[in-house]
C-alpha cells in the first residue's frame, strides 16, 4: 500500500518495526532499480542491514543491493553512490564498490583508480596482490604512485611495488637498483632483463645484463654471477667472451668450471651444426652442377649457319622461332604450314 503511493519511508519503517531484515533487503533492491531511485532514503536506512562490525552477512546484504550481477545500474550515478558511502563513513564498502566499478564494470577513469590506490596503500602488506592487480590495468600516474610509496615506511613490499611504476616510466636502472641493492635479488633482476627483451628488444636486454654483471662485480658477489649469469641457459645470446674479459682473476675455478663446461658443450653443438651445414652445402653444390649439366644437354645453340628444318632458310632477328618436338628449329610460320 505504501509502495504504490511512493511512501517508501513508511514501508521501510514498517519492515524495521517488524524486524524483517530479509524483506527489507528485497525492498531496497526494488528501490535501487527504480528509475527515480531514492538514494538518500536507501542510505539513511542501510544501517539496519549492515552492522558496524562488517560481518560476512552484512557484506552480502550490501552486495545484493549495490553489486548485484542481475541488476542494471545504468540508472545510477556511481559518483553519487560513492558520495553517500563516504558521507556515512562506510570505508569497507567504499573499497568493495570501487573494486566492483573497476574490475567488474570496467570503470577505469583515473580518479576512481587513484582512490582505490589510496585505500590499498593504507596497508601495502595486506593489499600487495590487489595493488599488483590494479597495476595490470595500466591506468595510473606513475609519478604520483611513486610519491605515495615514498611516504610509506620502507619495506620489501613497498620496494617491490615501486618496480611497475618505474618500468612504466622507463627507469630501468632504478629497477635494477631495487632488485640488487634493496632486495638482494639478482635472479629477479635477470628475469626482469629477459622481460625487457620481449618488450624493448635484444640490445637493451644485453645492456641490462652487463649492468647487472658490473654491479655484482662491484659488490664482489661472484656466487650470484656464476649462478644467475654464467650458468643461465636463457642467456645464450650474450657473448661469453665479453663476460670473461670482465671477470677478475680472483674468481675460483670451482665457480667457473660449470660455466666453462656449459660453453664447451655449446661450442661442440655449434661445431657439429656447422659441419652438418657444410655437408648440406656440398650436396646443394653437387645438385646445382647436375641441374646445370641437364640444362646444357637440352640447350640449342643458334648461329649464322642455323637454318629452318622445313624451308632451309636462315633465321633473321625479327622472326619468331619455335621448337619441333624432336628438337629441330623452325620458323613459326613454317611450323603452321601443312
Amino acid at each position: 500500500f505504501y509502495y504504490t503511493r511512493k511512501d517508501y519511508q513508511s514501508s521501510i519503517s514498517l519492515l524495521i518495526r517488524s524486524n524483517k531484515i530479509n524483506e527489507l533487503v528485497l525492498f531496497l533492491q526494488k528501490l535501487i532499480q527504480n528509475d527515480d531511485s531514492p538514494i538518500n532514503l536507501i542510505f539513511d536506512n542501510l544501517k539496519y542491514i549492515i552492522v558496524k562490525n562488517d560481518d560476512s552477512l552484512s557484506e552480502e546484504n550490501f552486495k545484493s543491493i549495490f553489486l548485484n550481477d542481475y541488476f542494471d545500474y545504468s540508472n545510477l550515478d556511481y559518483r553519487e553512490i560513492l558520495k553517500q558511502l563516504e558521507k556515512h563513513n562506510l570505508t569497507t564498502y567504499i573499497i568493495l564498490y570501487l573494486e566492483y566499478l573497476i574490475f567488474h564494470e570496467h570503470v577505469t577513469v583515473s580518479d576512481i583508480t587513484n582512490r582505490l590506490f589510496d585505500y590499498y596503500f593504507l596497508d601495502v602488506d595486506a593489499n600487495y596482490e590487489k595493488i599488483e592487480n590494479l597495476y595490470s590495468l595500466g591506468n595510473y600516474n606513475s609519478n604520483m604512485i611513486l610519491n605515495k610509496l615514498k611516504e610509506l615506511p620502507v619495506s620489501e613490499n613497498s620496494k617491490r611495488l615501486s618496480i611497475q611504476p618505474l618500468m612504466k616510466l622507463g627507469k630501468y636502472d632504478d629497477v635494477l637498483g631495487i632488485y640488487i641493492h634493496d632486495l638482494n635479488d639478482v635472479e629477479s633482476s635477470i628475469e626482469f632483463a629477459l622481460r625487457i627483451k620481449d618488450i624493448k628488444g635484444l640490445s637493451l636486454c644485453k645492456g641490462l645484463i652487463f649492468k647487472i654483471l658490473d654491479i655484482c662485480l662491484q659488490n664482489k658477489d661472484y656466487t650470484s654471477i656464476t649462478k644467475h649469469i654464467l650458468n643461465n641457459t636463457e642467456l645464450t645470446f650474450v657473448d661469453f667472451e665479453e663476460i670473461l674479459i670482465k671477470l677478475p682473476n680472483e674468481i675460483s675455478m670451482g665457480l667457473m668450471s660449470s660455466f666453462l663446461i656449459m660453453n664447451l658443450k655449446n661450442l661442440n653443438t655449434l661445431s657439429h651444426n656447422l659441419i652438418i651445414k657444410n655437408e648440406l652445402l656440398k650436396v646443394n653444390v653437387i645438385n646445382m652442377k647436375l641441374d646445370k649439366m641437364n640444362l646444357e644437354e637440352k640447350m640449342v645453340k643458334l648461329n649464322y649457319n642455323s637454318v629452318c628444318a622445313k624451308c632451309g632458310r636462315t633465321f633473321s632477328n625479327s622472326e619468331i622461332i619455335c621448337f619441333h618436338p624432336d628438337g629441330r628449329l623452325l620458323h613459326y610460320k613454317c611450323s603452321k604450314d601443312k
